[in-house]
């Protein structure tokens, strides 16, 4: 098949660049050839490519820079999506879109998790821009893939497991706080690019959620990073509301991958085995580059 990917630089694209290459045509152009925001482009470049997938992991994913750039949200992560269905549509492309469990309110009871047919409530500005971008996807394409995940980490950008490495090694501040009252499951995103390749080897179509499996407070996710890599460093609890951020974040993002265990291919494992892999990996070379070693 041939494959296109955008946003083929992030932590999820290019962990699906690497893999689906492997058995796949890929092409990831950077943003100066394919911006999704601008229809001509979307369109020459389907209509140059004639790719078998369109695989959108592009997105404006700061959440809480996303509360004051609503036009810049508004373009990038729904009109882009748009932009993609109405295209891949014309030309006969199967659409992959990634969404979140931000397009919930994370109101349910732990352990309680949410469901792919549950109703999406979201809190913030980047929820419902991703909220937005499911219609969008529906709306306008009958051959789509729509991946909700969440707490993405991964050794390439910025993401949870690498800002405490960083605070930890550093020392500053000399105790971490970590909220201990958000829910969800640590999810690698290597992990995450063998189910969207599982997902397309079977045919999969509709709505999915794609996380890892169990779950954990962010105050136990920091925890563990720390005491696999021995880093000397107390980590204590807090609550969010000792933190305020500009984007209110769900309590419970814990996503049940329903659908694809009904279907049975469902790859994601649990979030502590794929933890312990990935610092087992790439620990110690992130030690070191946060230690300018």
């Amino acid at each position: 098949m041939k494959i296109l990917i955008l946003g083929g630089s992030g932590m999820l694209g290019s962990e699906c660049r690497e893999l689906l290459s492997q058995c796949h045509e890929v092409i990831a152009p950077d943003r100066d050839t394919l911006d999704i925001v601008s229809w001509d482009q979307v369109i020459e470049n389907l209509q140059n490519i004639s790719p078998d997938i369109v695989l959108n992991c592009a997105a404006f994913a700061d959440v809480d820079a996303c509360e004051e750039n609503e036009f810049a949200v508004r373009k990038i992560n729904v009109e882009g999506p748009r932009n993609l269905a109405q295209g891949a549509a014309r030309f006969g492309s199967k659409l992959i879109h990634i969404s979140s469990d931000y397009v919930f309110d994370g109101q349910k009871t732990v352990p309680q998790p949410y469901f792919e047919d549950d109703l999406v409530r979201p809190l913030s500005a980047y929820g419902k821009s991703k909220a937005e971008s499911e219609t969008a996807v529906r709306e306008n394409s009958s051959n789509y893939i729509i991946l909700r995940t969440g707490w993405l980490y991964s050794r390439r950008g910025t993401n949870f497991v690498k800002s405490i490495i960083s605070a930890a090694v550093k020392k500053s501040p000399k105790v971490l706080k970590v909220v201990n009252d958000q829910t969800g499951s640590p999810t690698w995103t290597y992990r995450l690019a063998h189910q969207i390749k599982t997902l397309l080897d079977h045919g999969g179509r509709g709505t999915y959620h794609s996380t890892a499996e169990g779950f954990c407070s962010r105050f136990e996710w920091a925890t563990c990073i720390v005491e696999k890599l021995a880093l000397k460093v107390p980590v204590e609890p807090c609550s969010t509301d000792e933190f305020p951020r500009p984007a209110k974040r769900p309590v419970n993002s814990i996503l049940e991958n329903r659908l694809l265990k009904k279907q049975g291919i469902n790859v994601m494992k649990d979030w502590k085995e794929d933890l312990g892999e990935f610092l087992d990996k790439y620990g110690q070379a992130l030690i070191r580059e946060v230690s300018g070693g």
